[in-house]
């Protein structure tokens, strides 16, 4: 997979959003509707420049079942890639457990893909912080190359059909008002397709 070109905040981002049907309803301080491009500027995402199909993969989870990105068909994939040494990660993590129980019953799917670590560490760090989301083990990092990550965290937004939505290096607050005001959105009545 070649990696997923940044655009440049700017008309692209609302022309982007606009092509895609989204305007949001959270009514920021200054009385005025914010835009899902708005909301997407302020947590510094970036967009393909073109729809792009997440690479295929099948991993297994904490529970030692495989579990495959196209068995998410049908629901927005939050796909994260992190490590327990991963200060940032270890930092947003309580933020996705929080998003994960409010929008997981809404078609949110949850990921966390766990980069060359052992099954005992990543549970450990599931237990001390009580992550109730899926987490997947990559011991070897072929899904996490596949993704072209090459920091930690990567978080990747893949919508039902299994094209991304937009990527984000490095830590984010994600049940923020932008990250909720986005995901409200989004997961209304089916979202972006």
């Amino acid at each position: 997979m070649k990696p997923v070109p940044a655009r440049r905040p700017g008309s692209g981002w609302r022309a982007a959003a606009f092509a895609a049907g989204l305007v949001l309803a959270a009514t920021p301080a200054g009385g005025r509707a914010a835009t899902v491009a708005e909301h997407l500027e302020a947590l510094r995402v970036q967009l393909p420049q073109e729809p792009v199909a997440a690479p295929e993969f099948s991993l297994e989870g904490l529970d030692g079942r495989p579990v495959s990105l196209k068995s998410f068909r049908g629901k927005v994939v939050f796909l994260n890639f992190w490590a327990t040494w991963c200060v940032p990660c270890r930092a947003e993590m309580p933020a996705m457990e929080r998003l994960h129980r409010e929008y997981g019953t809404r078609g949110l799917a949850m990921v966390a893909v766990n980069f060359q670590e052992s099954k005992a560490e990543a549970q450990t760090f599931a237990d001390e912080f009580r992550l109730t989301f899926l987490i997947l083990l990559d011991p070897k990092g072929t899904v996490t190359r596949s993704y072209a990550v090459r920091a930690l965290p990567v978080t990747y937004l893949v919508d039902r059909d299994g094209k991304i939505l937009w990527k984000a290096a490095g830590r984010r607050v994600w049940d923020g008002p932008h990250g909720r005001a986005y995901f409200e959105r989004v997961l209304a009545a089916g979202g972006p397709r």
